[in-house]
């Protein structure tokens, strides 16, 4: 007997098998059962407690990269405002009460280095920004500091030295990584600071240290980067890393004079 499906005549087999396939069996509508459900909820909770670890290690790794390049262009426009200042580095800080920096003091009527170099920097200060630093505000608290006894701060104590009459510029330090505007020996040997005052990871715990939040106290005991690393910029513009418990010797820090 012929039959027609769609205006096409078949047997009453062929029809069949149209209809519904007899290898497919009897068809039935079913959602999933609480415990299918709670079986697949677990499999994905099961592999993203896998693999968060990987991606927070991948996503460490990249904002290093980032800050590794900032802070090679740091050195580099340091280096620029220096050949432009007759082979002195900005200081960290400068008084200048009667003239206001672009967007206004920061604290009190100082000038920081990243507003006496602003137009080496680019828009907003992005280079004097790390991306693993501490977020919002000014660049001077968590992000990048100079080295103290390399550009000084207009004082006695901290003089000025030119670029010129630094020893070793592919060992000593400019910029780093730092908890404040400036980086110095004192704050790789122990964060003896309250405040923000440190390197990252240099905080032994040996100290109890009143951290002011929680971002400061993670950076200085945990650092921002994989393995305790401390991003450098080198007087000779080159970049690298090092954990910071091996900048404790005054090769790194003191200009002294050129060999």
């Amino acid at each position: 007997m012929q039959k027609s499906i769609n205006g096409y005549r078949f047997g009453d087999y062929v029809a069949g098998m149209v209809k519904r396939p007899r290898f497919l069996g009897q068809i039935t509508k079913r959602g999933f059962t609480l415990v299918e459900l709670l079986v697949v909820i677990s499999i994905i909770a099961m592999l993203l407690a896998i693999l968060m670890p990987s991606l927070q290690r991948a996503r460490s790794n990249a904002l290093s990269v980032v800050c590794k390049s900032n802070i090679a262009q740091l050195a580099m426009a340091a280096a620029s405002y220096s050949r432009d200042n007759r082979e002195y580095y900005t200081p960290v800080w400068m008084d200048k009460p009667n003239n206001a920096p672009p967007g206004g003091y920061w604290f009190q009527t100082y000038w920081y280095w990243q507003q006496i170099m602003g137009k080496y920097l680019g828009d907003q200060y992005k280079l004097a920004l790390c991306p693993a630093g501490i977020k919002g505000g000014s660049p001077v608290k968590g992000n990048y500091g100079l080295n103290l006894n390399v550009v000084g701060n207009t004082s006695v104590e901290y003089p000025a030295v030119k670029q010129i009459n630094i020893r070793q510029p592919s060992r000593v330090i400019l910029a780093c990584d730092s908890g404040t505007f400036y980086a110095a020996k004192v704050l790789a040997v122990s964060p003896t600071y309250i405040g923000s005052e440190y390197l990252p990871g240099s905080d032994t715990g040996k100290k109890k240290i009143p951290w002011p939040d929680v971002f400061t106290s993670n950076d200085a005991k945990k650092g921002r980067h994989p393995d305790k690393r401390i991003f450098i910029g080198f007087v000779d513009c080159h970049s690298s890393w090092l954990k910071v418990s091996v900048l404790t010797t005054d090769d790194y820090w003191l200009p002294g004079p050129r060999r």
